[in-house]
């Protein structure tokens, strides 16, 4: 009844199955052709549904798999009926002579499902379709600057391909020049239908057409107009693009892997990343706005997380056709015995390198076979590559190195591949650190350090340690002294491992790697960085370490230096406004002042262990380190008590805590003595001690009130009750010798400073005594006040 409400009144609407035969005959078309092409149009839309009551095949059906129940058949039986030439040569006649771009949308989509259901009617479409550009394109014909691509071998017997009807080309460029031409500019919802619909049929004649088909497509001006699309188009459209390459590059070897280099000729790889990149559907050419979270938006990535599978699954099955007869050629470490074909091999071997480095598809193909042929590859140009002319073993290792740099920064693969990688990765790249070129040797150590840390990062994995000491430390001191920026990865890279394996110290020290750590710990040295610095730390903290050893190479004299020199760089940076300077500059502090608490704490245990000896009258033996020695070799951190007093208050908690565990110990150990005293208190001292404890008279917790007007003005912090505790105490170092006189260590402080001092302690301590976890705090300040009023020390 729908039907005839359109439908001129002089002409007679079939009905039933009557419609579907005469349509069948083509009786009804020119008739149709005259009639309203709104009444065209749902005729052919009823077509299309009576066809196409089926779901949509996922892209794995495409590629050749039919999964099961795939459609649903048509109510009336007609499904069989339709998928005839003579109903598609009425579909595409529709689709040529009608001007309505909604009536040829549906003729070509109508036209793209039935050829599913009949494949043998994709030579007639595509030569149909072609025809009305087959002047154009005869008088233009297509040039390739590209060589031909090689057809797969035939089997002994077996006839040749047979070859693409002139017409069959033409209409697979009309086609590809069709998807372009709508794709180039913002389409209309029709427009849309016909660029799937042809993208369609040219992906279902390449995947039945066989390699020459292909062959005879892959011309470099088709491909780089449907490569030009990917970007900007909407996930389904981009989606099926990439099942077109797809179903290119599934061709037998050798044109699936020419083509896959082609591709990466035409740029096919970054125009891929970047349409992956493109999360939501919508606002590019060729395309419909759609909104974020829909379920057309979210269908859309599912159908191109899909195409891609489908793409990475047959590029993953054409690099093994390269890597691996190149490995086993480049294993034999003579000439090739195919000179002609081992060329060949090496100028498609980029092609790795283009697909590995793209970020999308590498944890797809990175099989372990792959890594084993590569490394073996690697091991083999690094260590004899005199079976290769200069040129072709530059070339080759440089597209190795990228496949291995693209390789280090992809978690996925390598931790999927760990024992291959331990095995054979790690001592392949390691080789790279002895090659001449100065780039080489930094690219290797980059990517062992990359590689490494990829693993550390996952503890359950296999320990490549082993790797490290066999491959790696035995020539690290050249590698420290090798060209910028090669020592700066070197460090990074030891200092990761010794921070999750400490047994590695006694290694450094025994391969003389130490002594090499301690010449760049210098103020003005190029390779004292924030990782030399790590390293000393761990060197000074471990308890296999000679620290007299360290004490005779002047330890504490370079950590002086050193840390005076930061704390300048830190205050020069504030006062220009460099910030990012200067956050670089603060994550300095740490390694600093913890190698300075771990070089005090020395202190105590010879002190400890002295007392001990003496009990027992025991003689140490001349290799020990004494108390004496390290009380006169530590001195030389009383210059730089000042700069540990300004880092009490720099924000970081563990950089102040640690600071002021320093100043504890410096007062124990040196605040009794007048002269020592006097080094300590120098400068700013003073001010920042009491601007510390005049902070924390407010509530824990509560911002601080702005500091005296004497004070250094330190940033105001909230303040901490363990860095408050260690200055209370270490004011009771110096409240502990004896009654005041002018020798006296607390007479450094002027009369008002220690008034001020002990304001703060009678405000501070009940504020103190309530802090929770600290319940040490508000008796520290009992003893320290009762010793200023009763040492005579307050007017």
């Amino acid at each position: 009844m729908a039907l005839s409400h359109y439908a001129p009144k002089s002409v007679p609407i079939p009905s039933g199955i009557e419609l579907v035969v005469c349509v069948k005959r083509g009786g009804m078309l020119h008739h149709a052709l005259k009639w309203a092409p709104v009444f065209l149009t749902n005729l052919f839309r009823c077509i299309e549904l009576w066809v196409f009551t089926t779901s949509w095949s996922p892209p794995i059906s495409i590629m050749g798999s039919w999964s099961q129940n795939q459609f649903i058949h048509s109510p009336i039986g007609c499904l069989g009926r339709l998928a005839t030439s003579e109903v598609v040569g009425a579909l595409l006649a529709v689709h040529r002579e009608t001007k309505g771009t909604h009536l040829r949308a549906t003729a070509l989509s109508a036209v793209a499902r039935l050829a599913r259901q009949s494949t043998a009617l994709l030579p007639m479409i595509v030569e149909q379709l072609g025809v009305v550009l087959q002047a154009t394109l005869a008088a233009n014909p297509a040039s390739s600057p590209l060589p031909p691509l090689p057809l797969p071998p035939l089997a002994p017997g077996a006839p040749a391909y047979p070859t693409p009807s002139p017409a069959l080309r033409i209409g697979m460029s009309m086609l590809a020049l069709l998807v372009a031409g709508l794709g180039s500019f913002p389409a209309s919802s029709s427009q849309r239908s016909q660029l799937h619909s042809c993208l369609n049929i040219l992906n279902m004649t390449l995947l039945t057409g066989g390699p020459a088909t292909v062959v005879e497509f892959a011309e470099p001006e088709t491909l780089k107009g449907l490569i030009a699309l990917i970007e900007p188009s909407n996930s389904i459209l981009r989606a099926k693009i990439v099942l077109v390459m797809a179903a290119l590059v599934q061709t037998p070897p050798p044109t699936g892997p020419h083509l896959l280099l082609r591709l990466a000729q035409m740029g096919f790889f970054p125009a891929l990343q970047k349409g992956h990149a493109a999360k939501h559907a919508g606002g590019g050419p060729g395309s419909a706005p759609v909104a974020a979270g829909t379920e057309a938006e979210k269908g859309g990535e599912t159908y191109w997380n899909a195409c891609l599978k489908a793409f990475a699954t047959a590029a993953a099955a054409c690099l093994p056709h390269v890597v691996d007869p190149l490995a086993q050629e480049v294993s034999r470490g003579r000439p090739a015995r195919d000179a002609a074909r081992f060329k060949v091999l090496l100028d498609l071997f980029p092609v790795v390198s283009h697909v590995l480095t793209c970020p999308c598809l590498c944890p797809m193909v990175v099989t372990s076979g792959l890594l084993s042929s590569l490394a073996l590859c690697l091991h083999r140009i690094t260590s004899d590559g005199q079976s290769l002319a200069d040129p072709a073993r530059d070339d080759f290792l440089m597209n190795l190195l990228n496949a291995f740099e693209a390789l280090s920064t992809k978690a996925e693969p390598v931790l999927a591949n760990a024992g291959v990688v331990i095995r054979e990765v790690l001592p392949a790249i390691s080789n790279l650190l002895q090659a001449p070129s100065s780039d080489t040797r930094f690219f290797g150590l980059k990517m062992f350090n990359d590689i490494l840390t990829l693993l550390y990062d996952h503890p359950d994995l296999q320990d490549p340690a082993h790797v490290l000491v066999e491959k790696l430390l035995s020539c690290y001191r050249q590698i420290l002294q090798d060209d910028d920026p090669i020592p700066l990865y070197a460090l990074k890279l030891l200092s990761s491992v010794v921070q999750r394996n400490a047994g590695f110290i006694t290694t450094i020290e025994r391969l003389g790697i130490a002594n090499q750590l301690l010449l760049f710990y210098t103020p003005d040295h190029a390779s004292n960085n924030v990782h030399n610095a790590r390293l000393i730390r761990y060197l000074v903290a471990s308890p296999d370490t000679d620290k007299k050893v360290l004490f005779a190479q002047g330890i504490c004299t370079k950590l002086a230096a050193v840390l005076q020199a930061a704390v300048a760089a830190q205050s020069v940076e504030r006062c220009s406004n460099k910030a990012t300077v200067a956050a670089s500059v603060e994550q300095f502090f740490e390694p600093l002042v913890e190698t300075a608490y771990s070089l005090l704490y020395t202190l105590i245990s010879c002190h400890h262990q002295q007392q001990q000896q003496q009990q027992q009258q025991q003689i140490p033996p001349p290799s020990a380190l004494t108390f004496d020695y390290a009380h006169e070799q530590l001195a030389a951190l009383l210059p730089v008590t000042e700069c540990f007093a300004s880092l009490l208050d720099c924000g970081d908690p563990s950089v102040s805590e640690t600071t002021a565990g320093c100043l504890e110990m410096m007062f124990q150990y040196y605040g009794a003595q007048p002269d020592t005293a006097a080094q300590l208190l120098r400068g700013t001292t003073k001010e920042w001690l009491l601007s510390i404890v005049g902070s924390a008279l407010t509530p824990y917790g509560q911002p601080p009130p702005p500091p005296p007007p004497n004070s250094p003005q330190p940033p105001p912090q909230p303040w901490n009750p363990v860095v408050t505790r260690r200055i209370l105490k270490s004011f009771r170092c110096l409240a502990m010798n004896g009654q005041a006189g002018a020798s006296h260590p607390l007479m450094q402080f002027t009369s008002n400073e220690r008034t001020l001092l002990s304001q703060y302690l009678e405000q501070g301590i009940p504020v103190w005594e309530a802090v929770e976890g600290s319940a040490n705090l508000g008796p520290i300040a009992r003893d320290l006040l009762l010793r200023l009023r009763t040492g005579g020390f307050l007017r």
